[in-house]
């Protein structure tokens, strides 16, 4: 039972249906930066899948940190975007999936009840679909609150939840699993939070969970579940749409019991209700209860009329009220044509309003063949730049899809260059600015991704670049260069763009990918493999070279030495001292059937006896002890036998050291380090000594 979360994850089963939710995803401006990837993907979906499955069972799955965007919002401040690797997504996804069974009983105690955010989808003849479409449910939040106006509800108090995503405790989300069981599920998902909580440049943080991903829309639920259930069984009259909280009452006191209650059952988990107006207020009317609406409705969007002045006039309204109707100045953006006295007012106010500059930049582009006002957002936008990173990269976007004079893109490139090399972190800027080199030169461009450190980037750049040279050697060294990474995205997409062109006489002389654990860039290829996951486990915690064929030597104690491998991977963190008892066994295993082999081959014979006259199996430490004596492959012998040394001189091997009798100690993270970087020296003498012989 302890496993069974963690066997339903790996299920190719459960990862397919992962992969359809996300290609079912409500959340269309998340799924944008997928939107080539995916497709690249599906060449050789089920084999990647199934590779994904192969991994997460015999734990070489290992997460990578996130690319993260921040958009400016209304307050001056920024939201964060993670943008996760693709088998991240897919991961997180199919976490998301096992447990929904889990918690769905409890969360219909209050979906549309007092819950309206992020409404599962039961229906299991629908079940491509994670999460019903929230207009429906955002519909039944504002019935519900004027249900509750209606019924002389007009004392309220609104809050929301400050940084809630950020704050959300990793250890508590794994506690509300399961208290106990579930190791193994709980160990991986608390390892990938910590990776994906983080920046590139930060370490792992035990707080936060990734925004963007639909699957943290359904993590953020079931951890607010406890508090939505606590308010329910008292009675309070409290409304709730992701962390927009409202409670209700005929009196400022039953309010403010609500209040007390929720802001107890908040802090004890570590979360901050936040009041935005600080105070609890008598309403005047039901639009004072409902706020700003996140969009339209049907029949608000039918009302915004055709005519060119109806709709500047609308927009105008919108845009210069006293609280800026921010649903319609958006909505307007979006579906309307040219419209000169719009185009005016975005113009003048592109500066002021940042947190508008999505909207703002979709309206412009309907306008990239106007030479001149191309050259006023060069002048205007991007000479004296935004103090946010994301709006300049966003109007360096914009430019590279307008028509430009010669003199006025020979300077917006050059200008873009120097931005480039001053923002090394600045990932949205730097997208922005690549695209705006690609708008002149691919081979200019290419030179520039060679260098770039973010994989993610490098791939949301590769439909940039023009089909006209694909079938250069400048493009061929691209590939090469992606190839020597460890995430696959930029490769994948440059041989998908290939084969989309047909270009396939080029893809042919692609070479083999020895870097790609994920194998989807050799499934891609036609040259599936079989995964090795030792190898992988001790390439990337070990740092050693990559070598595919541990399964030659171990043979039927394969399982068991992965096993060991797994638990030392566990605990190299919390538990040094269990550590280097799984390491130590793992090479007990490993020693065993090196010697077994050059036994049979007749190398350096004779060897020790594994197996003595008794027919009782020889202590490992006698083993090498042995060996060290006849130096024998002292390269291995040495760092195994001192590293064996050691593990017997930790309390959970023994109290007492066997030949002092002082008290045992525990390893040190100095002693840790140390011992790995010897033992990747004798691995990497292992694999020489394999290659040779085989």
């Amino acid at each position: 039972m302890s496993d069974s979360l963690f066997k339903k994850l790996y299920s190719q089963k459960n990862l397919e249906l992962a992969w359809k939710r996300l290609l079912t995803s409500q959340d269309l401006s998340y799924k944008s930066y997928y939107r080539e990837l995916f497709n690249a993907y599906e060449l050789s979906k089920n084999e990647n899948l199934a590779a994904i499955s192969l991994r997460i069972k015999n734990g070489s799955f290992t997460p990578s940190k996130p690319l993260r965007f921040f958009p400016p919002k209304p307050s001056g401040l920024q939201r964060t975007i993670s943008i996760l690797c693709l088998d991240d997504l897919i991961v997180y996804q199919a976490m998301a999936n096992v447990l929904v069974a889990q918690f769905s009983k409890k969360r219909i105690l209050v979906e549309n009840k007092t819950v309206f955010s992020n409404i599962l989808n039961l229906d299991p003849d629908d079940d491509i679909f994670f999460l019903k479409k929230w207009q429906e449910s955002y519909r039944n939040f504002i019935k519900k609150i004027k249900d509750y106006y209606k019924k002389r509800n007009k004392w309220v108090a609104h809050f929301d939840l400050a940084a809630y995503y950020d704050t959300i405790s990793q250890d508590s989300l794994k506690h509300l699993i399961s208290p106990r069981s579930q190791t193994n599920f709980k160990d991986l998902l608390g390892e990938c939070l910590k990776t994906w909580s983080s920046s590139p440049k930060s370490r792992e943080m035990k707080q936060g969970i990734p925004q963007g991903p639909q699957a943290s829309s359904f993590f953020c639920e079931i951890y607010l579940l406890d508090i939505d259930l606590e308010l329910e069984k008292g009675k309070i009259k409290y409304v709730r749409y992701v962390d927009d909280i409202k409670i209700f009452g005929t009196t400022k006191e039953e309010v403010l019991k609500g209040v007390i209650l929720l802001d107890r059952v908040c802090k004890e988990k570590g979360l901050i209700p936040q009041g935005k107006k600080y105070e609890i207020v008598e309403i005047k009317k039901i639009s004072d209860a409902i706020g700003k609406s996140p969009s339209l409705s049907q029949d608000e969007k039918r009302v915004i009329p055709k005519s060119e002045d109806e709709a500047f006039q609308i927009f105008k309204e919108a845009f210069y009220s006293s609280s800026m109707d921010s649903s319609k100045v958006k909505y307007i953006l979006k579906v309307s044509d040219k419209n000169p006295k719009i185009r005016r007012i975005v113009l003048g106010n592109f500066h002021r309003h940042p947190e508008l500059v999505d909207c703002f930049t979709v309206f412009l582009a309907k306008y990239s063949t106007d030479y001149k006002l191309g050259e006023y957002l060069f002048k205007n936008a991007l000479k004296t730049p935004s103090p946010y990173e994301y709006v300049e990269g966003k109007y360096w976007e914009l430019l590279s899809k307008f028509r430009l004079q010669d003199h006025i893109k020979k300077e917006a490139v050059s200008l873009a260059i120097k931005r480039l090399k001053t923002n090394k972190h600045n990932y949205t800027l730097k997208l922005g600015a690549y695209k705006m080199i690609a708008s002149q030169s691919s081979n200019l461009l290419i030179k520039f991704l060679i260098n770039e450190d973010s994989s993610f980037i490098q791939g949301l750049l590769v439909p940039s670049i023009s089909p006209a040279i694909f079938e250069t050697n400048e493009y061929m060294d691209l590939i090469k260069h992606f190839l020597k990474r460890s995430n696959y995205e930029p490769a994948l997409l440059c041989i998908s763009q290939l084969y989309f062109n047909l270009n396939l006489s080029v893809i042919k002389s692609i070479p083999f990918s020895k870097k790609d654990d994920s194998h989807v860039i050799n499934n891609t290829l036609g040259k599936k493999e079989k995964i090795d996951s030792i190898g992988q486990i001790l390439k990337n915690k070990f740092r050693i070279s990559n070598f595919n064929r541990w399964e030659i030597l171990l043979k039927a104690d394969y399982a068991n030495a992965n096993k060991q491998l797994i638990l030392a991977v566990k605990s190299w963190y919390e538990d040094p001292d269990a550590w280097i008892g799984c390491v130590d066994a793992f090479n007990d295993l490993l020693f065993r059937k090196l010697v077994e082999m050059l036994t049979a081959k007749g190398i350096q014979t004779p060897w020790p006896r594994l197996i003595d006259r008794k027919g009782e199996i020889v202590h490992y430490g006698t083993i090498l002890e042995s060996c060290n004596r006849k130096n024998k492959i002292p390269l291995i012998v040495s760092p195994f036998l001192a590293f064996h040394r050691r593990r017997n001189k930790v309390p959970t091997s023994h109290p007492k050291d066997l030949r002092t009798g002082k008290p045992t100690v525990s390893l040190t993270i100095a002693e840790q380090k140390r011992h790995r970087g010897n033992l990747s020296k004798a691995y990497e003498e292992v694999i020489t000594i394999l290659k040779t012989i085989h």
